[in-house]
């Protein structure tokens, strides 16, 4: 029987503790071939307490385990923590503020006897602040190869996140796939676009394993701080996606890399970037497209100056979604 560590990093979750602990035990799949691991990141609360009472009391054959970090190191840290002390086959990352249906990891299971040859099994996941499912129309895909899956991940058609995946641990060590250490935001795409560009084949089910809490903090969404620090990681994926030098791929990295120069353009005041790196990346972006020859590149990149910025904040161009992205790419093509 395939085996599975589900890891969860905790700081300060102690309201959420009990409803997780719970859940996992509700899991249909073989009890003994799960293994939990908590890793609690220098929490200032009573989660860890509270972790070792329901683990003292646990009846259920789940192994459960509680690794502590003497101070917090952050959410990549935690992750990848839980990646060096698992013992299963397969990992499973789950957020202790979400949920997943008692039947995920059977499904997830079943899909690697199906389609042996996936080195990842996504599930389908339900929004529960908006009530809507991610891949709304979702059936039974099946992606390989590089190219397919730097393509999904960079026009950001599927999920993105590192929860609700079932990845093999060997395929993890074996391409050193850790989490970016320093990375408050959007660690989880970076990985996410190492996986794809190491991925032998993703499948993606359209069952629903996965309920995403949605929680925000309206004053941390305007502090100064969070501004600055959004902007060192949106430089942070430029960077990343400019080492890609898989040339199929080349509109979608284009395309990925406008995207994020239009938040940094829309910013103000940021003190962690430089204007005037930013108008550089702008150039290079625009001269690049010039040098495809490729005129809907060309007119796509216009955004990015004004007035057609300008125009584009009417949504009369400019619109952010998936669908738009991957029509933009097909057409460029």
């Amino acid at each position: 029987m395939k085996t599975v560590s589900i890891i969860i990093p905790i700081f300060n979750g102690e309201h959420f503790i009990h409803r997780c602990f719970s859940n996992i035990c509700k899991q249909t799949y073989e009890h003994s071939a799960i293994e939990c691991i908590f890793v609690n990141d220098g929490s200032m609360d009573n989660s860890a307490s509270l972790i070792n009472e329901l683990i003292s009391s646990n009846t259920s054959n789940i192994l459960f385990r509680l690794i502590s970090h003497s101070h917090n190191q952050g959410v990549s840290a935690a992750r990848n923590t839980g990646i060096k002390e698992a013992k299963n086959e397969y990992l499973y990352f789950m957020d202790v503020d979400d949920t997943i249906t008692e039947n995920c990891i059977e499904l997830l299971f079943h899909a690697t006897i199906k389609y042996s040859e996936a080195t990842v099994i996504t599930g389908n996941l339900l929004n529960k602040k908006e009530d809507t499912c991610h891949h709304t129309k979702l059936k039974t895909i099946i992606r390989k190869g590089i190219q397919n899956n730097l393509h999904d991940v960079l026009l950001f058609i599927y999920t993105s996140y590192s929860w609700n995946k079932l990845i093999t641990r060997d395929f993890v060590i074996k391409n050193n796939l850790f989490f970016p250490i320093g990375i408050p935001y959007f660690e989880d795409l970076q990985w996410n676009i190492d996986v794809a560009r190491y991925a032998n084949e993703i499948v993606y089910i359209p069952e629903i394993t996965y309920y995403y809490e949605y929680v925000t903090t309206s004053a941390m969404s305007v502090s100064k701080e969070r501004q600055d620090t959004l902007a060192k990681c949106y430089m942070s994926l430029i960077k990343k996606i400019l080492t890609i030098n898989n040339k199929e791929c080349s509109i979608e990295k284009h395309i990925f890399i406008h995207f994020y120069i239009t938040k940094l353009l829309d910013m103000r005041n940021i003190n962690s970037i430089k204007r005037k790196d930013i108008y550089t990346l702008r150039k290079e972006l625009f001269i690049q497209a010039i040098k495809y020859g490729n005129f809907f590149l060309i007119a796509y990149d216009l955004q990015l100056y004004q007035p057609f910025r300008t125009i584009a904040k009417t949504k009369i161009i400019m619109n952010h979604s998936a669908e738009l992205r991957n029509w933009v790419c097909c057409i460029a093509k």
